[in-house]
């Protein structure tokens, strides 16, 4: 099994400019992650 948790960052939201490096490096925490089986 595997899971994959992504954060995309992009797009066209934020205009022409694009996204202002200066910001990274982050942190991505994820708290809790509910997997549910199919049956």
């Amino acid at each position: 099994m595997y899971l994959i948790l992504n954060l995309a960052i992009g797009g066209g939201w934020e205009g022409q400019q694009g996204i202002d490096d200066s910001i990274f490096p982050q942190k991505f925490l994820i708290d809790y992650v509910r997997i549910y089986d199919l049956k």
